[in-house]
């Protein structure tokens, strides 16, 4: 019997990229049944997990982010979980498993995700197998890499991650006992998969750095833990692998430079892709991709063709079809049987981009190119210089933590630097200044602060005595201080910094601009304005002088606050509308940071009490958003709405908030947040105006929303009682007294709610009183329900008197802005 019902912290990690879980109330009955198919399901695959709990089963496959996964659920469980579960992307593969078959398969109309219905297991298996071998076949992962930007870090630091992998692991020491370990490791995971144990007692026997390219193979366990690793950027799987990786490239470059070919030689390889991958490669049309894993393409577009997985899943068919040049010395790759395998990182300009009708599926036409190679050379070239001469290794590191936000992962690399290099290694003092960094983030300061002092003693002991990154240290010790509101000793040590990069660079230097931004930020905060402006409007001129618009932006936001503090609102404008107009200019014209810049400038108009002014500036950027960026149009409507509001212009404020509402709608991903703050100002105007059905289906739509986002909260209870008020007022009783009840459960779940609580305690008694006595509702009226309450203890007078006095109406009114 296998272990069933696991708790997220009782599960092993997976190290394969596919997982098969089996949702059956029977599969743990120790039947003869349930034991043959938990083993077959285990021969099929080797990560399997067996639920009878549907709660357990949806809170992991909620948990799954790098997985694809196979469900196969009984029939009596498949409409509890289905709806739960079908939409999310980690779910390639549904299969349904029960004893009457036609009575659910009108299921597969609704649920497009599902395979097959099977009442027989022997079908059920043959047909699984099947779909995981196609689904081991999955779709590559690429980057995209604009040529028009340079700026590689910003832009693809994916494609710089994968570009540098194979350098940074042939750099890092050879282990000795990886090979070892990375066995064991695989011995028990595979524990229960005979087959797959007998392959890893031979790959132990008999492997080679010669039978590398042998032993990549779809159905190999290396192959698996390659895959995934390299996927999941998994840096201790990866360090583990290095041995092999290192092979298999070695391999790959001996076979390329001694193949005959003299020839442009073309191969093909057919997946599948989302609707909006593919968007995103029509779009790539003359720009280069990088392809970020080993992959094997075919001699022949059948053989593509036969590659692709069935399809039930909205997903759509394409065949890449490769130009290769024998002579390019960054895209390897080799022969096999009747294959090519290609080394990782490949780069491949994307020529022609349309649906074939005859093969049913989109043609994408790539050339392999050497055009990268320079400009990725140039990118470290250019890093190394600016991130004080870090090696390839430790750019790498930052990579994970800074432009790929993969804390945990920059994390686990630089945990894996500091147990394998020597203490004497060049790379030492900046592996402690990235943990430093790391603990930093965490807000665990004193050991941020333990590890910048260790790094700046091993610099001051390795380097001159003048040496730059001397000044880093005191610079990064000094950002500690600030933190913990040690501001003199933050002082202390940033002027020790500012004397030696006043050495070292006579003029204009991005760490020295760095360092009279931190200045500035910490005499803001000791009430120090005049030297605070004076420091940041230094940093922010050689920011500018420097090329480094991104650090420019923040200290004109600095700037900006500080006088906004003062009251000096003329000056905030100023500096607020620089930074504004400077980060149109280089970022994305829909990031979030424009519309955050956008709001403190409408915040500032609204502290000098200059509505027309704001309304203005918001009408000017609404005309110069291009057309289509519904996020930034969303809420500069938004805005706008609001102001007509201030100015009690409420029918166009209620126009704009419609308006507003239906550019969020438009945005992918959704912006939530927005349209709630849009739904319920537009519910409230309905109810106001008495257009209670526009109201209920405003407001029904925003419980929805804040059933996602916040399901236990004082705004979804208020939401209950919102929709229950309304139906009172249409006099639809039923469904005003069940909307009451579910917002008394909720609110009664908050302190210091006590008399909203006997408020609605007031209406569902009453409610309920005359439900039972009449045996159905009378023709209540407002008024009634209000006289009532009034026998009622736990009301106060002063509240019964204000409802009383505008019925249900005041409580629409009195929520108006809630």
């Amino acid at each position: 019997m296998f272990r069933c019902d696991l708790r997220l912290d009782e599960v092993d990690e997976n190290l394969e990229h596919i997982t098969v879980i089996c949702l059956d109330k029977n599969i743990n009955d120790k039947s003869v049944a349930s034991i043959h198919i938990q083993e077959s399901l285990i021969e099929l695959n080797n990560y399997v997990l067996f639920y009878t709990d549907v709660q357990l089963c949806i809170d992991y496959i909620r948990s799954i982010k790098d997985e694809k996964i196979l469900l196969i659920v009984s029939g009596s469980f498949s409409r509890k979980i289905l709806p739960c579960i079908h939409s999310l992307s980690t779910i390639h593969s549904i299969y349904l498993f029960c004893a009457n078959r036609h009575y659910h398969t009108n299921l597969l109309d609704e649920y497009t995700k599902i395979i097959e219905i099977h009442n027989d297991e022997k079908p059920l298996v043959e047909s699984i197998k099947i779909t995981l071998s196609l689904m081991s076949k999955q779709s590559l992962a690429f980057s995209i890499f604009d040529q028009q930007q340079h700026d590689l870090s910003q832009y693809s630091p994916e494609f710089l991650w994968y570009q540098l992998l194979m350098d940074i692991l042939k750099q890092l020491p050879e282990n000795k006992y990886s090979k070892t370990e990375i066995l064991d490791t695989c011995s028990d995971y595979y524990r229960l998969n005979d087959l797959m144990l007998e392959k890893i007692d031979q790959f132990k026997k008999t492997y080679t750095p010669d039978k590398a390219i042998e032993w990549y193979r779809p159905d190999s366990f290396v192959y698996q833990l390659v895959t995934k690793a390299i996927r999941t950027k998994n840096v201790d799987i990866l360090y583990l692998l290095r041995f092999y990786l290192v092979d298999l490239e070695a391999q790959l470059l001996q076979e390329h430079k001694h193949k005959n070919a003299r020839t442009i030689l073309k191969c093909f390889y057919g997946s599948l892709l989302n609707a909006q991958e593919l968007i995103n490669i029509k779009n790539a049309v003359g720009q280069l991709i990088s392809i970020n894993e080993f992959f094997f393409a075919t001699k022949t577009i059948n053989g593509a063709l036969d590659s692709i997985p069935n399809n039930k899943n909205h997903l759509e068919k394409y065949v890449l079809e490769i130009k290769l040049y024998p002579r390019l010395k960054t895209v390897i790759f080799a022969f096999t049987d009747d294959e090519i395998l290609f080394g990782i990182g490949g780069v491949f300009k994307v020529e022609h981009f349309e649906y074939n009708q005859e093969i049913k599926a989109w043609n994408i036409q790539l050339a392999a190119t050497d055009s990268l190679a320079t400009t990725v050379k140039d990118y470290l070239y250019y890093t190394r210089q600016e991130m004080e001469d870090y090696s390839s290794t430790i750019i790498f590191g930052r990579l994970l933590l800074n432009e790929l936000n993969e804390f945990n992962k920059g994390k686990n690399f630089f945990s894996l630097l500091k147990r394998t290099l020597p203490d004497i290694h060049e790379d030492i003092p900046a592996v402690w200044n990235n943990i430093a960094i790391i603990e930093e983030r965490n807000e665990n300061f004193d050991l941020a602060l333990q590890h910048y002092k260790q790094t700046y003693d091993l610099r001051r002991n390795r380097l001159l005595p003048n040496h730059p990154l001397i000044a880093h240290s005191l610079h990064n010790i000094g950002i500690i201080y600030y933190k913990i509101h040690e501001y003199e000793q933050a002082l202390v040590s940033y002027m020790k910094a500012l004397e030696i990069y006043r050495l070292n660079y006579p003029n204009d230097h991005v760490d020295k601009a760095q360092l009279l931004d931190a200045i500035g930020l910490l005499y803001g905060v000791m009430d120090e304005y005049d030297l605070a402006i004076d420091y940041l409007i230094k940093a922010q001129d050689m920011f500018e002088k420097t090329e480094h618009y991104q650090q420019q932006t923040s200290s004109l936001a600095k700037i900006g606050i500080i006088y906004e503090e003062n009251k000096d609102y003329d000056r905030a404008l100023n500096y607020y509308r620089q930074q504004y107009e400077l980060n149109e200019k280089y970022i994305p014209t829909n990031n979030q940071e424009l519309i955050t810049n956008f709001n403190w400038i409408i915040d500032v108009y609204k502290k000098n009490d200059d509505y027309d002014s704001a309304l203005d500036y918001c009408r000017e950027n609404l005309t110069n958003i291009p057309e289509g960026n519904h996020l930034r149009s969303g809420h500069i409507l938004k805005a706008i709405a609001h102001l007509l509001l201030i100015k009690d212009e409420r029918e166009q404020a209620w126009q704009y908030y419609q308006k507003a509402l239906v550019s969020f709608e438009k945005c992918h991903p959704s912006e939530n947040l927005a349209m709630i703050d849009c739904l319920k100002m537009l519910s409230a105007f309905y109810a106001d105006e008495c257009q209670f059905d526009q109201a209920l289906a405003k407001r029904k739509k925003l419980l929805n929303l804040q059933k996602q986002i916040y399901p236990l909260s004082l705004d979804l209870a208020f939401s209950y009682r919102f929709i229950g008020e309304i139906y009172f007022e249409m006099k639809m009783y039923t469904d005003a007294l069940y909307y009451f009840t579910k917002a008394l459960k909720l609110y009664e779940t908050f302190d210091e709610q006590q008399d909203t609580i006997g408020e609605i305690q007031i209406n569902i008694a009453y409610l309920t009183r005359q439900q039972t006595s009449q045996g159905s509702f009378e023709d209540l009226s407002s008024t009634e329900l209000i006289i009532a309450q009034s026998s009622d203890e736990g009301i106060s007078g002063h509240h019964l008197k204000n409802l009383t006095k505008s019925k249900h109406k005041q409580f629409f009114k009195k929520f108006f802005y809630k």
